[in-house]
């Protein structure tokens, strides 16, 4: 994970890519840019 984006959004990496995959899992490509903002 970048540095700019864990420090601009302050989460927690292990949860910033367990949020990653679900979106994935759930939404597909689009869940993958809406997972981060949702989580």
């Amino acid at each position: 994970m970048p540095r700019i984006m864990q420090g601009s959004i302050n989460m927690n990496p292990v949860f910033m890519f367990f949020a990653l995959l679900v979106g994935a899992k759930v939404a597909g490509l689009v869940g993958v840019f809406l997972s981060i903002p949702l989580a």
